[in-house]
């Protein structure tokens, strides 16, 4: 898939855990935990949405794309910062985020809610 592979070390403790970035469309963090992660291991995907970056930036600056890098919508008012994003991150490789596997999630603002409102949950 077009998915970016990152693992990364535990943030704190003697946790462990593995963190993917992906597209919407993605679920190898469902199914690969759903086969049964190794004791004490942890698997879940985050879901970027619109984060300040150098290459955000860039986008901005495209003149083919550029005007509609400002249009995509973001609920919560503005892209994120990239200490936002690694805050959420730092806290699914923590101890406290044990329990937490298998999950994707969108940390977005609230866009992916605003553009697939019905979306979730789906039927079991």
């Amino acid at each position: 898939t077009g998915s970016g592979f990152m693992k990364m070390q535990p943030a704190l403790g003697d946790a462990s855990g593995c963190v993917f970035f992906l597209n919407a469309s993605d679920s190898l963090a469902t199914s690969r935990s759903a086969a049964g992660s190794p004791p004490g291991i942890t698997l879940n995907a985050v879901a970027p949405g619109a984060v300040e970056t150098p290459l955000m930036q860039a986008s901005r600056e495209d003149p083919v794309i550029g005007e509609l890098v400002d249009a995509y919508p973001v609920p919560v008012g503005s892209p994120a910062k990239p200490d936002e994003l690694a805050a959420f991150v730092q806290f699914l490789l923590g101890p406290d985020a044990r329990f937490f596997c298998g999950s994707v999630v969108f940390v977005n603002g609230g866009t992916d809610a605003q553009l697939r409102p019905d979306a979730y949950p789906s039927p079991m």
